[in-house]
């Protein structure tokens, strides 16, 4: 898994908000397997501890599979103060299958702080809300 950083370079926002490219890489050769997401300039989060970019964030290995992704978007723009059912979608991809598309895993309805993997029938899911300072671990069966 390869995360870059891509121009434009911008000196008005902090480099965790630059363009940023997401591609699986060959370990033998170091070519291209997939782009999983690239992602635009994000100057434009709203103000708010629980603000976060547009697009996929935390894009991470699956402990108890291999060759299996995750990551969580955003399902309010990145805007804390937008009502809306789900704050965060968590998504997985199986890169080792040619030209499968990103499933679905779990809804939640404050932001997703971490998922945690046990095997293919546990996982727990913490998610957390800032302004009320609530915590929630949930089970899951991935």
């Amino acid at each position: 898994l390869f995360e870059y950083y891509t121009r434009p370079f911008s000196r008005q926002v902090l480099y965790n908000r630059f363009p940023l490219e997401v591609k699986v890489l060959s370990v033998s050769d170091g070519s291209e397997v997939r782009s999983i997401e690239s992602l635009p300039l994000a100057d434009r989060i709203p103000i708010g501890r629980d603000a976060r970019r547009t697009g996929g964030r935390g894009h991470v290995w699956r402990a108890d599979k291999p060759s299996t992704l995750y990551w969580v978007e955003a399902q309010d723009e990145g805007d804390p103060k937008k009502t809306v059912p789900h704050r965060d979608v968590a998504y997985t991809l199986d890169v080792g299958q040619p030209g499968s598309a990103k499933q679905e895993l779990v809804r939640t309805e404050w932001r997703l702080q971490s998922l945690t993997w046990g095997d293919d029938e546990v996982a727990l899911v913490r998610e957390s809300e800032w302004k009320t300072r609530r915590v929630r671990l949930l089970q899951l069966n991935p």
